[in-house]
């Protein structure tokens, strides 16, 4: 077949554009994945049939020291060990530093940094009503203090030094006050809730309002507790400076909204919203960053993160939503663990 030459113009041309179409879909594809890095992991068990392995939290000191929190159960939870594991190299591989099993039904729970050298963990003893506090200390790279409680726990948050622990004694919730040789250093009465923070010595927590089916944003110290009022109904909250952000909903609503409170002004103000989403899945903040996994359906989701204390955000399509088994976040990179075989940092600038 000859070409005249409109017709060998006409192709060069569709040839340029196709060209730059092909450029333009690789630009965009190395823009959505250019801060990320996944990769696999080596050290962390694999589970045989009768066991499940639940990780219930991460945390990194630096870029390269990290800690991973576990339980590891067989027969239907009959027996579990809890388990640390350490990364020396930004999550490639793991090594086991701890394990505790007293023999009876024991579960991991959270896990709370003091930002001086000291790691608490909540161990749950489904078999006895009562739970295991334990100090690991990564000066020492050891548990160097366990402590049994007489009552059911829960850990709220560390401040200068001291542990903020929700106990129950004799059917009354307490918010016991330790200091890192796990000494009761204040008590005072509380109520239940289910997320809370330390700041000032104050505890800033969520507890369901019984008449309306919603939450309440709720201060508490040992001089009583007041309710905050909120333009959301609240669902998660971090801390971002001197200022509380918090995510929630409103009803009849698909859609989640950030707002603020300022702990000394006690005024909130809205600062954003995600259209289609309804499940806060995690949300996390530093000095620098506020990270967030959000939620359409329990198998479809999306990262986000903010460098501006959620006034505007970052949208980052994860590979396994479904199978995220701990994330944290460390200077400017979060750091997603997937199904104990699979590990991804983003970077967050």
């Amino acid at each position: 077949m000859e070409l005249n030459n409109n017709s060998g113009l006409q192709l060069c041309g569709f040839i340029e554009r196709v060209g730059c179409l092909f450029f333009l879909l690789v630009l965009l594809s190395c823009s959505n994945n250019r801060n990320s890095n996944v990769f696999p992991t080596d050290g962390l068990p694999y589970t045989s049939v009768g066991e499940s392995m639940h990780y219930s939290s991460m945390v990194f000191m630096n870029d390269t020291l990290g800690y991973l929190f576990g339980t590891l159960s067989r027969n239907s939870h009959k027996t579990c060990e809890n388990y640390i594991f350490q990364t020396d190299d930004g999550g490639h591989n793991w090594k086991l530093v701890s394990c505790f099993s007293n023999g009876k039904t024991l579960i991991s729970g959270e896990v709370v940094d003091d930002n001086q050298g000291n790691l608490y963990r909540l161990l749950r003893n489904l078999s006895e009503e009562s739970d295991y506090v334990e100090r690991y200390s990564m000066a020492d790279g050891k548990v160097v203090l366990r402590k049994q409680f007489q009552s059911r726990a829960s850990l709220i948050g560390a401040y200068k030094g001291l542990l903020y622990v929700l106990v129950n004694i004799d059917n009354q919730d307490r918010i016991n006050v330790y200091n890192e040789n796990l000494e009761v250093q204040h008590s005072y009465p509380a109520f239940p809730f289910y997320n809370g923070l330390v700041f000032e010595h104050k505890l800033y927590c969520l507890s369901a309002n019984q008449d309306n089916g919603e939450s309440d944003l709720c201060r508490l110290d040992k001089d009583g507790h007041e309710l905050i009022c909120l333009p959301l109904d609240p669902g998660a909250l971090t801390l971002w400076g001197n200022e509380l952000l918090i995510m929630g909903d409103k009803k009849n609503e698909e859609r989640i909204y950030v707002a603020s409170y300022d702990v000394e002004s006690n005024k909130s103000v809205l600062l954003s919203s995600f259209d289609g989403y309804s499940i806060i899945r995690f949300l996390e903040s530093n000095n620098n960053h506020v990270i967030a996994v959000l939620g359409k359906d329990p198998f479809s989701g999306d990262f986000f993160y903010s460098n501006d204390g959620g006034k505007t955000w970052s949208k980052y399509a994860l590979p396994h939503y479904a199978f995220i088994d701990a994330i944290t976040l460390i200077q400017d990179k979060a750091m997603i663990i997937y199904d104990a075989d699979e590990f991804e940092k983003i970077d967050l600038i």
